[in-house]
């Protein structure tokens, strides 16, 4: 009985807590060339939190929100910001789009995979 319990709670802990290794294309609009992107990032949806997809994240941010159809990552609209991101549960497909109040975009388009929970930064204090 001990067993099957251990065993539920890492197959909860495995589907709820993972990295994603997403590849891609990003431009900056108007007229910027495409260029390869990637990232690895971790995500864990018990804590509703990730962390960043630059590589150098020092904490978790949190997750918008989490649905059956897709991970929010931000979803904010502001004066001068209009930042989304999000990925496909069941496709994997990447989005993100930062458009800026002049009129300038940063537009990521990609594909993710998962991968092995690889954890959040340890903080001291």
């Amino acid at each position: 009985m001990m067993i099957g319990i251990v065993l539920a709670a890492a197959l909860a802990s495995s589907t709820s807590r993972f990295d994603l290794i997403c590849t891609g294309m990003q431009h900056h609009e108007p007229g910027g060339a495409m260029m390869p992107w990637s990232a690895r990032m971790r995500v864990d949806l018990v804590a509703k939190t990730y962390c960043g997809d630059d590589g150098a994240c020092k904490g978790p941010s949190p997750i918008a929100e989490v649905g059956p159809a897709a991970i929010m990552f931000r979803d904010y609209t502001g004066p001068q910001l209009q930042d989304l991101t999000y990925v496909s549960r069941s496709t994997g497909e990447f989005s993100s789009s930062a458009r800026f109040g002049d009129g300038s975009a940063d537009v990521i388009k990609g594909n993710c995979k998962r991968a092995a929970f690889s954890g959040m930064p340890k903080t001291k204090f």
